[in-house]
């Protein structure tokens, strides 16, 4: 997340998500639905210049002076 590659880290149950796919299914679905909502309020060109610009940071390198 530290790197902004992944946006959330969806949690799995108690003891693995071999466990209870049951219950990870629903993170999963609770994670999309709120993701799908928050994409929704931008329009298609944002969602597109900020895609791109989230791609073309991935592996960039700051150097300090």
């Amino acid at each position: 997340m530290g790197f902004g590659i992944i946006n959330e880290i969806i949690p799995e149950p108690l003891g693995g998500a071999h466990r209870d796919p049951k219950a990870l299914s629903k993170n999963i679905k609770d994670v999309v639905v709120k993701a799908i909502e928050k994409l929704k309020k931008k329009p298609a060109s944002r969602l597109l210049e900020d895609r791109y610009k989230k791609i073309r940071k991935i592996g960039s390198v700051l150097e300090k002076e």
